[in-house]
């Protein structure tokens, strides 16, 4: 059962910084990342125990073809996205989104 996922702002927020940065490159890269990053939200909400913790409860699924990983913990039949995070920033500024 694919359970609902709800993006939180902050990952909003993530996922539009990546979509002005990408679509500043070209447009083909923009939609490529928008249609992988819907995949794999699909994923995680078919199988989101299916993927490791980060820091318990938060977990961690890496994004294929792109240097993110997107940062989720589950509550009942909901999937809560805390980040979409570039592999490449401070992982220490992640920690501030993980007061679950």
């Amino acid at each position: 059962m694919r359970r609902k996922v709800i993006i939180l702002d902050p990952a909003e927020q993530d996922i539009k910084e990546a979509i002005e940065y990408y679509n500043s490159h070209s447009r083909k890269a923009k939609d490529d990342f928008l249609f992988v990053l819907d995949v794999t939200f699909s994923l995680i909400g078919d199988t989101p125990e299916a993927f490791p913790f980060s820091y318990n409860p938060v977990r961690k699924c890496v994004v294929e073809k792109f240097p993110f990983v997107i940062h989720y913990f589950e509550e009942k039949e909901t999937i809560y996205v805390l980040a979409v995070f570039h592999d490449k920033r401070n992982p220490g500024n992640l920690k501030k989104r993980f007061k679950v």
